[in-house]
């Protein structure tokens, strides 16, 4: 019942006792668990989408989906090495490796849109796909 709820006032007169302020407020390391596998986060803070889960799921759960990423991952990571904005604007070879695969995850997946999606139905795909944190998803499969 809401009227057992601790208040303000509990907390401001000492009322309230350690367990219970331990089991109030966010979930502890919530951004480790925002793409429901226990992955750190290693990009900026960012609200997690549920699209950004899915497409995660469908990258880890699909076995062939699954080795076939790992292997853009691995590729974009040794591109990264020899790229020039690695040698010539200082960019680290991590990050160069993530914005690749980005680019790389956004263009594989949009270009598979099937063409039969038109009017309001492509509209709708495009805007859950603008949901998706690419970052988020390239780092993990690059294991930054």
């Amino acid at each position: 019942c809401r009227s057992c709820w601790p208040t303000a006032a509990s907390f401001r007169r000492g009322r309230l006792t350690h367990y219970e302020s331990i089991n109030s407020g966010s979930v502890p390391l919530e951004e480790q668990v925002a793409l429901g596998h226990g992955r750190r986060a290693y990009s900026q803070k960012r609200k997690s989408s549920p699209a950004t889960k899915v497409v995660n799921d469908w990258l880890h759960h699909e076995e062939k989906v699954s080795q076939y990423w790992k292997k853009q991952a691995e590729d974009q990571r040794e591109a990264a090495r020899w790229s020039k904005n690695v040698k010539d604007n200082g960019a680290t070879v991590d990050k160069e490796a993530v914005r690749q695969l980005t680019m790389q995850l956004q263009d594989e997946i949009k270009r598979e849109i099937p063409a039969q999606a038109a009017g309001i139905y492509r509209d709708l795909i495009h805007e859950v796909m603008f949901d998706v944190n690419w970052d988020e998803i390239a780092e993990d499969l690059l294991g930054n």
